[in-house]
């Protein structure tokens, strides 16, 4: 697959973010109550996010954060992508970011992976 996300439910049930007619679905598309895993295909890459973890995983590989696996907290989906064009060059680059919101004592954490070109970070608010 080239890049695009698939939204896994619960009861393994999948929504693509590229139809086999070619048409899209929107992120608003993904039921987020029943959201088990969010991936995304990049060069190559699975990006993945566990949403009753908060866990990421990257080609298989798990990685947690300082929040992940917590109790009692409701791991909300993150997932845009900032598309910039260099004034000069034409060139346009698009980062993608995936995380996750949650609430901890009246406050908003997030956490995400954010993917440009070959380069993957993690980092959190």
């Amino acid at each position: 697959m080239a890049t695009g996300w698939e939204a896994v439910y619960n009861d393994k049930s999948t929504l693509k973010q590229f139809n086999d007619d070619g048409s899209e679905n929107s992120f608003g598309t993904i039921k987020q109550d029943e959201l088990f895993e969010f991936r995304l295909y990049h060069r190559g890459k699975i990006i993945s996010l566990f949403m009753p973890t908060g866990t990421f995983g990257i080609n298989g590989f798990l990685y947690d954060t300082d929040v992940s696996r917590m109790k009692d907290v409701n791991y909300r989906l993150i997932y845009f992508v900032r598309r910039r064009k260099i004034m000069g060059q034409g060139k346009e680059t698009n980062t993608h970011f995936i995380g996750f919101q949650i609430t901890i004592d009246e406050k908003n954490v997030k956490q995400m992976i954010n993917i440009c070109d070959d380069v993957i970070q993690l980092g959190g608010q």
